[in-house]
């Protein structure tokens, strides 16, 4: 494995071949298994995906793929997923999280979700009741908002 990130409950893992592996509770489907059954083992996810980098907050997962393609699943608590919905339900398949560039790193905590974009834009969106999307109002953001740029 080249890298861990761990959730609440949950973990995963990325090989150097960009194959990643999930595990422990799948209340919100945070392990994008497609079902909601906790794991004891890593399970591979994302099989039809070559995985750069992983997030994950306490119930939801980000995942970016080689090509561009940023993908989100679990619990979308005050919008933490990106997916522009204001469903705050569970997804145990991943969804496509959209945004008018191209990311390149992100993060997560919380119900929060944080992205990095080629250009060097800065990307937020979730919950934001202690001001971490780096709003000036205390919103919740169901989709990808640029905060900031990089070179600001």
């Amino acid at each position: 494995m080249s890298r861990v990130v761990a959730g609440l409950d949950h973990a995963v893992a990325l090989t150097a071949r960009g194959e990643a592996y999930a595990w422990g509770s799948n209340r919100c489907g945070q392990l994008g298994t497609g079902d909601f059954i906790d794991a004891l083992t890593p399970q591979r996810i994302l099989s039809s995906h070559t995985i750069v980098d992983v997030a994950v907050g306490v119930e939801h997962t980000l995942a970016l793929a080689s090509d561009g393609a940023l993908l989100a699943f679990g619990c979308n608590t005050r919008g933490a997923l990106g997916i522009g919905s204001a469903n705050l339900g569970r997804h145990a398949t991943p969804q496509t999280v959209t945004s008018a560039e191209t990311f390149t790193a992100i993060a997560a905590a919380g119900a929060h979700s944080v992205g990095l974009t080629e250009q060097g834009a800065v990307y937020t969106w979730g919950a934001n009741n202690q001001g971490q999307l780096g709003a000036s109002r205390f919103f919740a953001r169901a989709a990808t908002t640029r905060t900031a740029r990089t070179d600001d």
